[in-house]
């Protein structure tokens, strides 16, 4: 391909040539070149298969929906006869209690009541089963009866309504949110080295927090806190010079972020297109429960009356399909994110002209003939999230192995984290910038990233915990302010009321029910949906209902936000550093722009440099670091041309 001359007499140009004929990639997206459809796209044929299926699903349940759950107006006692019952219920419009349905039938005792409200289809059906059955005994006495009166409407008898009435607390708490998210990526974007050693010093003075307060309690030493502060500040001083190439990578990363600001509202479209499916799938799960159907009681007690239970609904491979079609596609909207992403700081990293508009072509090709790539690694992303959580932290690790039934889980974690590294986000990556198909660009993306491997985990894992502390930080004060918020205008003192221990308890609580957001909206509208209706909607109770279960939705709320904002941030800086990956691969650099990455990265690593020889004998030497001899690689002159070995370090 070049003479030996010119590879003497331009030593430059030859490294040049054998780079561009050795790297799998381009130094640019080509936004010009089709993409075309591969054997992939048949795993995006399943998912949109999936997707529309869910659809489907969900407007049936929707339509089936044959009963509800009536509002109850408190529970009252009667001293003299030593009693409870419900006091005034209320079923919604187009619904009638079970006691008004079979109120004058012939065959009421072979019903048995409960207190669903029930529509006239559901009635009639209920009607033709105690028909058809004949059971045996008195009829079950109604649970509901007329004691008290409905309370004043001013008071919210569910969380819902409460926000309803107080609307301004979520428009101001969530104003708050976008305000906070804004300023901390100005901070990034201005004093990144500060943000991040900031965070890892917060991260070891948090152990120490929890060391100092256990001491204080307990007056006897935590063991456990000092060996992880001291890993942990071991790490920071070992890992030094990574964790300063990642504050360089987040500078880079937040530079083609703001070049292009019309990405964040951009990928913001793509996540509440995620929203809406998400409550379309929430719907789903709750309405589950009210598709039922009218059946003998198998109990012999009942003796073949009939009962109002749940239909098809209930089949436990619906809802298999529901838990793991939720994972699949919610995957498949964040690495939408990160193809778009990388299409665009890709094409600002390599200075392409109207690399601003590389988004619209990226949603074409994302959504189409490279659907099936993206599918795939949504795919595996979803079945690795609980083994690689067991080694995402040294605490995890260090508990894992303390517990010897997480060992097993800390191997494979392990064995699988350079696999996940591959195939998952960086294999999109690679997708996104080359242009093929997922299975042949992944191997190639571990081959270009080989030399960067740990700068590649440093970094995804410094980006991750930068953003997490802004996203714990302000979602857990977003569900505090709410609940303090809430009592003031109730008129209530709940939290104020709480004391330190258990106030800290609480917090614990909190913090754990929001990093897991999904969990926590479905606790607060399950709980609310099942008891929310039988608390007097008077009562201290239900007020403090009301304010602990808006402070828990609106501060998972923030963090879905948040980790959104997280997931762009991280997504850019793991694209920038590849696209530094593939800028080192074709021995091209950009001085005038990224010098101060290229010198943190120099102080990291000795790059080796390829030289001619007068006998046509390409020589890669590498600097060896600490006065070492130099390790040479070369090849003989017969040899067939191999692709040049890059010597890293030693």
């Amino acid at each position: 391909f070049c003479s030996s001359a010119r590879a003497q007499h331009s030593p430059k140009l030859a490294q040049a040539a054998m780079a561009t004929l050795a790297t799998p990639f381009e130094g640019k997206v080509d936004i010009s070149r089709p993409r075309r459809l591969s054997p992939d796209f048949a795993c995006a044929i399943l998912l949109y298969s999936s997707i529309a299926a869910h659809a489907i699903l969900s407007f049936v349940i929707f339509a089936s929906k044959n009963s509800e759950t009536p509002d109850i107006y408190g529970i009252y006692y009667d001293y003299d006869s030593n009693t409870t019952g419900w006091r005034t219920s209320e079923c919604p419009t187009g619904y009638m209690s079970q006691s008004d349905c079979i109120s004058g039938f012939v065959h009421s005792e072979r019903v048995i009541e409960t207190m669903d409200c029930i529509n006239d289809a559901l009635c009639t059906e209920l009607k033709t089963c105690a028909s058809n059955n004949p059971g045996s005994g008195s009829r079950r006495l109604s649970a509901e009866e007329e004691h008290g009166r409905r309370l004043a409407a001013k008071d919210a008898k569910n969380m819902w309504q409460f926000l309803e009435q107080h609307f301004y607390q979520p428009t101001v708490l969530f104003g708050s949110v976008f305000a906070c998210a804004g300023l901390w990526l100005v901070a990034l974007d201005k004093a990144p080295r500060a943000v991040i050693w900031g965070t890892m010093i917060m991260d070891i003075l948090l152990v120490v927090a929890i060391f100092v307060w256990f001491y204080i309690e307990t007056e006897s030493i935590n063991w456990a806190c000092i060996v992880l502060a001291a890993l942990m500040a071991i790490g920071c001083v070992v890992a030094r010079k990574q964790i300063n190439n990642a504050c360089v990578m987040m500078k880079i990363a937040m530079d083609g972020l703001f070049a292009n600001k019309r990405l964040f509202a951009v990928t913001f479209g793509v996540q509440c297109v995620w929203v809406a499916f998400f409550a379309m799938w929430i719907a789903g799960i709750i309405g589950m429960h009210f598709v039922q159907e009218a059946v003998p009681d198998p109990d012999p007690y009942w003796d073949g009356r009939c009962i109002i239970q749940v239909a098809w609904t209930g089949n436990g491979g619906l809802q298999l399909y529901w838990i793991l079609h939720y994972y699949w596609t919610t995957y498949f909207f964040r690495n939408i994110n990160v193809f778009l992403i990388t299409v665009n700081i890709s094409g600002w990293y390599f200075k392409e002209d109207g690399y601003k508009s590389f988004w619209v072509q990226g949603l074409k090709w994302v959504l189409g003939p490279m659907a099936g790539g993206t599918a795939i690694c949504s795919a595996i992303m979803g079945i690795l999230e609980y083994l690689l959580s067991r080694v995402s932290s040294p605490c995890n690790i260090i508990l894992g192995i303390l517990n010897p039934l997480e060992w097993i889980f800390v191997c494979i974690g392990l064995c699988l984290k350079t696999v996940a590294m591959t195939y998952t986000k960086f294999g999109i990556i690679a997708m996104a910038h080359g242009g093929r198909p997922f299975c042949e660009t992944a191997p190639k993306a571990f081959q270009v990233l080989r030399a960067h491997l740990g700068d590649a985990v440093v970094t995804d894992y410094i980006g991750k915990r930068v953003m997490a502390w802004c996203t714990y930080a302000v979602a857990l004060g977003v569900a505090f302010i709410a609940w303090a918020w809430g009592d003031q205008v109730q008129e209530i003192e709940i939290l104020t009321e709480i004391s330190a221990p258990a106030l800290i308890a609480i917090m614990i609580l909190y913090a754990w029910l929001i990093s897991y957001p999904f969990v926590g909206l479905i606790f607060v509208i399950f709980l609310e949906q099942l008891i929310g209706g039988m608390v007097d909607a008077g009562s201290d109770e239900r007020k403090g209902m009301n304010s602990i279960f808006a402070s828990v939705f609106m501060g998972c709320i923030s963090y879905f936000l948040l980790n959104f904002l997280s997931g762009v941030v991280v997504s850019a800086m793991d694209a920038a550093l590849f696209c530094y990956a593939v800028e080192q691969s074709l021995g091209q650099k950009q001085d005038e722009r990224f010098d101060k990455l290229y010198g943190s990265i120099k102080e990291t690593f000795a790059v080796g440099t390829v030289v001619g020889s007068s006998e046509g004998v390409v020589v890669v030497v590498g600097t060896a670091p600490g006065g070492q001899a130099p390790a040479r690689a070369v090849g003989a002159a017969a040899a067939p041309w191999q692709p040049p070995v890059a010597v890293v370090g030693q």
